[in-house]
């Protein structure tokens, strides 16, 4: 009888392992292969920006982006107006109206915006730092690395950890108090 009893929580202990020990197990499972899936997504982001990175205009025979020490890809499409002074450019302490649009590496659009209004500082850092390569009406094209957007964290479900991101940017206009 006593042997009885003890049985008893036993397979209570038992069945409440075999219950929550799957659950355990299926987290960790679901885990690792989101682990598993973000190291393959670095990867494949790493190479394609590694790709862009060598790209060769084939009209000019030159490097197709311009890199910064930061690791930012950019081209300018449009100059826009100005000199080259500083005066022309938004700083990081500048407010400004700009039109964007940003990709992930595969041409999905994830985010765009025909006349946003913000500080310069608020973006990514990649962001901010292609804004300041602009002057008045100029539109530029960059690629941002991982480490300058995201980083290993993502965005929420839309931008997955360690994605490379595209946006075209057009500086309206810029203004600094």
């Amino acid at each position: 009888m006593n042997e009885k009893k003890y049985n008893q929580p036993q397979s209570a202990r038992a069945s409440l392992l075999g219950r929550f020990g799957g659950a355990i197990l299926l987290i960790f499972l679901f885990t690792s292969c989101d682990q598993d899936r973000h190291h393959d997504w670095k990867y494949v982001n790493q190479q394609w920006f590694e790709m862009q990175r060598q790209r060769i205009d084939t009209e000019t025979g030159e490097r197709f982006w311009q890199e910064t020490e930061s690791g930012l890809l950019y081209r300018i499409v449009n100059r826009g107006i100005g000199g080259d002074t500083f005066e022309y450019f938004p700083s990081i302490r500048s407010a400004v109206s700009i039109r964007y649009y940003g990709t992930m590496l595969n041409g999905n659009r994830f985010d765009s915006n025909a006349n946003m209004t913000g500080a310069v500082g608020s973006f990514v850092p990649g962001f901010t730092e292609a804004l300041q390569k602009l002057r008045r009406n100029a539109i530029i094209q960059v690629i941002i690395p991982y480490h300058l957007a995201y980083g290993d964290q993502g965005m929420g479900i839309t931008i997955p950890p360690y994605s490379v991101l595209q946006f075209e940017i057009e500086l309206h206009n810029f203004w600094t108090n």
